[in-house]
């Protein structure tokens, strides 16, 4: 009721009309009257007090019925004209409006709002977690539990409540690994990077200290016990066979295991005293210490015998025995023989010399003989002194052809001699060095020939040093750089005769008209009956480094020389065949296919068929194993095909070439003739690799490296080797990264050994053996030009990188193809190769925001099944997968579904289903859990 009462009266009859009194009720309404007086000729009312409820007015829907709802002025009946303002209790919110009018009607103005339930922020399914119960939205009062995986606990509370603010009452903690016990000490092993602070599944690699090595598996690791597993042992290393040592007496057992740094005591058999230390020590090497030699006990030097013939040792060890001769005229007076015993003396009593009486009897005897024993003696003699003669014999003696001589050549290269039709011949090299001479004799062992250099040759203007060879093949490599302007001094077209390959019946024969072999060192197949010009193919011999005829640098097959092509492999006995050309570049044929398809096995050309036996593709390189039969007769041989070299250019990384020649130098053959190199026309890329092979073999025995003069004499052999300025600057990329980098491929069984050496430490670098491995790798890394990043670098692409300094090789760049409104086909993103799949591996960024579907576009773009997520996942992770298996995710078109998760050691693994219109396919996403941040 108001403070003010206003108090109105009225004359008024026949109230009993329930209309009137409703009307009276609005008048009352009108005038503000809170009491009403009501005289009629009967009685008066009191409205205020008396008036029935009807005259109040009418009553809205009582608005208890809705749980959780609550009027703030905390009323339960509402009539006509009044307003209530509404609110929900706690751990609900207000789903409608906030407040209510009750109208005339007796019905509210709005819709009674209701109280909904708040929730609380989905949980995340974290590695190794899972929790109770699992539901689609957690509400008000849920309580979530936290189980961790065995091997894993909970460093925070392990259950929270969803509150009525809509926050949970604790963070979600991940599943941290227990953690394992301060690391057991290994003896003889090298300290770790820490002692503690371990927890599972975390692994350890045990080293050992020099000397010692991992017995069984070298892996420590901590179990889900939080216990250490299996505790390697580091075990001295076995020392080989115990070394012979003549007279030894010692302990030593042949079934006795001895190792490092064991020691064993030793002792000479009675007659013998040691020199030497007593102890045999099993060294780190896996060798024993020099051992000590046992001498013979020395017998005291015998007295004087008067007419005795001295002998020349003066000094006699045991077991030593001596004959005693006398003078002429004189016999031995006891025994001619004496004994220097075990314990150091004669053992028999020492003679003496008398009077011959009876000389006559021996004299015969004797002259015989001294008679053998001269001729003996003279016979020695005659032996020693021939042999002396053979050892010295001038240069200039007969058994040797004439050497070489080129008036013009200052070069320590040159050309070898033809090889004399007489077997066994030798033959001279004779290289001038400003007037001096050296002679290189070439010498047959088996059927190898091979340089036997000596003397020191005068390095040439063109030869860098070793140690300057980086920063001259890193300063020069440019267009127009140094290397490419001495490219320009070289002699082209033919320098010597080419008669042969230029007759009319061999013309066809060629495929190019200016590319012919000299004469003097074409290949010269066997004459076939009735066949003119049979003997010849365009191919040239080429010396090796060390080795005469090393190679064979041939034109490409044609259809017409196919079978001269086998003729010349069979007749040379060529085990290896390395091809440098596709078949066909750029819709141009480039060479005719000698070798049957995979399909057909075998192919004949002319007499002789070929059976592919093995073909095996690598990344940049396929190796086909042959078989040629003839004549009942076949023997297997091995074609190694090159196939990343591209049409007027040369290949993208010169470690692609080092590898395959690594690939066909260790790989072995039967036939040992000379190794068959060619390309189309036999002399750019065939040039390059004989050259890359020629000088990486001299550099074992040289500390400089002179290409220019190494390509010069390659000419002098076969026309315009090493074709291309592109080509010289190649070779000289490749020639770097064949020195710096040798090939570092390895059997697996060695690896561990390897990995131990790597880690040991070079004292005059400070750093270890990895480290300097590790330097040297970057700085072979190929030095792109700017303008290979353009694509990264443009505005609408730079907020899609996560670091500006770390931008794609357009040409190694994966292209996105799925339209994508406001997206182009950029993704920070390259390929990488595999050991046999040139684009094996994709490595890219963890996705931004702005890129998630761009990585979607990219699985489905290239048909990915498997990504590999080497970060850990933080609270900032942008993440890009579903993590509900009940609530998938919608990325622009595509759609992906959780479908499982498991939990291994190594990693966690998520399968899903993923969508795109009606392309549907399955993936799988793996964290792994090792590599920290």
């Amino acid at each position: 009721m108001s403070e003010t009462i206003h108090i109105c009266s009225l004359n008024c009859q026949g109230l009993g009309s329930k209309d009137k009194r409703q009307r009276l009720h609005m008048w009352m309404k009108h005038q503000h009257c809170n009491i009403l007086f009501i005289q009629e000729s009967h009685f008066t009312v009191n409205l205020e007090k008396d008036l029935n409820e009807e005259f109040k007015g009418a009553k809205c829907p009582d608005l208890s019925v809705n749980p959780n709802l609550t009027p703030l002025d905390g009323k339960t009946i509402y009539r006509y004209g009044e307003t209530v303002m509404l609110t929900c209790n706690t751990g609900y919110k207000l789903n409608g409006t906030k407040s209510l009018t009750c109208q005339q009607s007796g019905q509210w103005n709005n819709t009674i709002p209701h109280c909904q339930v708040v929730t609380c922020p989905d949980l995340k399914h974290l590695p190794n977690q899972k929790l109770e119960p699992v539901k689609a939205q957690y509400s008000y009062r849920d309580n979530v539990t936290f189980k961790c995986d065995e091997g894993y606990e909970l460093l925070s509370a392990n259950i929270i409540t969803c509150q009525g603010d809509g926050t949970w009452s604790d963070k979600q903690t991940n599943c941290t690994g227990v953690s394992c016990p301060t690391l057991p000490k290994v003896d003889n092993a090298l300290p770790p990077t820490k002692l503690e602070g371990y927890r599972y599944p975390e692994t350890l690699n045990i080293t050992c200290e020099t000397g010692y090595k991992v017995e069984g598996s070298d892996l420590l690791q901590c179990n889900s016990s939080g216990k250490w597993g299996f505790i390697p042992q580091c075990k001295g290393v076995s020392c080989r066979d115990f070394p012979k040592i003549d007279n030894i007496v010692t302990s030593i057992q042949a079934t006795t295991i001895y190792r490092f740094p064991v020691s064993v005591n030793v002792s000479c058999k009675p007659g013998y005293q040691i020199n030497g230390s007593n102890q045999l020590n099993c060294k780190s090497t896996g060798d024993w210490s020099t051992p000590p030699v046992c001498t013979g006990l020395l017998c005291p030097d015998l007295p004087k015998i008067e007419n005795v013939q001295q002998i020349e040792n003066s000094q006699y060890r045991y077991p030593s025995n001596i004959m005693i001769k006398c003078k002429t005229g004189y016999i031995v007076n006891g025994s001619s023989w004496l004994k220097c015993s075990v314990a150091g003396d004669w053992k028999t009593p020492i003679p003496s010399c008398k009077v011959d009486q009876n000389p006559q009897a021996k004299s015969s005897l004797t002259g015989i003989a001294v008679g053998l024993g001269t001729t003996f003696a003279l016979l020695v003699v005659v032996i020693c002194v021939i042999i002396y003669i053979r050892r010295r014999r001038s240069p200039d003696d007969k058994g040797r052809s004439k050497p070489l001589k080129d008036p013009k050549s200052t070069d320590v290269y040159a050309e070898v001699s033809k090889k004399d039709e007489i077997d066994g011949s030798r033959h001279s090299l004779q290289i001038t060095t400003n007037g001096a001479i050296y002679n290189n004799e070439i010498q047959k062992e088996e059927t190898r020939e091979y340089y036997s250099f000596a003397g020191d040759l005068k390095i040439s203007e063109t030869a860098i040093s070793m140690n300057d060879f980086y920063d001259y093949v890193d300063k020069g490599r440019g267009t127009k750089g140094p290397i490419e302007k001495e490219f320009v001094k070289f002699k082209k077209d033919h320098l010597k005769e080419t008669k042969t390959a230029s007759m009319t019946e061999n013309t066809g024969k060629n495929k190019y008209k200016n590319v012919f072999p000299y004469d003097e060192t074409r290949v010269i197949l066997d004459l076939q009956p009735g066949k003119a010009g049979s003997d010849y193919i365009n191919a040239s011999f080429i010396n090796g480094y060390g080795k005469v005829k090393k190679y064979i640098a041939a034109q490409g097959p044609l259809e017409s020389t196919i079978n001269d092509f086998w003729r010349m492999i069979w007749q040379y006995d060529c085990g290896k065949i390395v091809m440098l050309t596709n078949v066909f570049e750029l819709g141009k044929p480039k060479c005719k296919q000698y070798w049957p398809d995979p399909e057909t096995k075998t192919k004949k050309y002319g007499s002789t068929e070929i059976v592919l036996i093995d073909e095996d593709v690598y990344s940049d390189f396929t190796i086909r194993t042959l078989k040629i039969v003839k004549e009942n007769h076949s023997k297997t041989v091995k074609q190694f095909h090159f196939t990343a070299w591209p049409d007027k250019d040369v290949p993208k990384y010169a470690s692609s070439i080092v590898h395959f020649r690594h690939k066909v130098l260790s790989s072995k053959v039967s036939p040992n003739g000379p190794i068959i190199i060619h390309c189309s026309a036999g002399i750019g890329r065939t040039g390059t690799f004989i050259a890359l092979d020629y000088i990486v073999n001299e550099t074992k025995d040289l500390k400089y490296i002179d290409v220019f003069t190494c390509v010069e004499t390659l000419r002098r052999q076969r026309v315009n080797m090493v074709q291309t300025a592109r080509q010289y600057v190649f070779l000289h990329e490749a020639i770097l990264e064949a020195v710096m980098c040798p090939n570092s491929g390895v059997p697996s069984k060695d690896f561990p050994d390897l990995y131990k050496k790597l880690l040991l430490h070079d004292s005059s670098s400070n750093k270890s053996n990895l480290q300097l491995e590790y330097q040297r790798m970057n700085a072979m890394c190929e030095k792109h030009e700017d303008n290979v990043f353009d694509k990264g670098k443009i505005p609408e692409n730079r907020n899609k990188n996560r670091d500006s300094t770390i931008l794609p090789v357009e040409y190694e760049m994966p292209i996105l193809s799925t339209f994508v409104e406001g997206h182009n086909e950029y993704i920070n993103a390259v390929f990488l190769p595999g050991y046999k799949n040139k684009k094996a591996f994709i490595v890219t960024q963890m996705p931004l925001e702005q890129t998630k579907i761009d990585l979607w576009r990219l699985v489905y773009d290239h048909n990915i099944h498997t990504i590999v997520m080497l970060n850990q996942v933080k609270e900032d992770t942008d993440v890009y997968w579903p993590e509900n298996q009940e609530k998938p995710i919608q990325i622009g078109a595509f759609k992906i579904e959780l479908t499982a998760m498991e939990s291994k050691t190594l990693c966690n693994c998520l399968h899903f289903t993923f969508k795109y219109k009606t392309w549907v396919c399955r993936n799988n996403l793996l964290f792994y859990k090792l590599w920290h941040d």
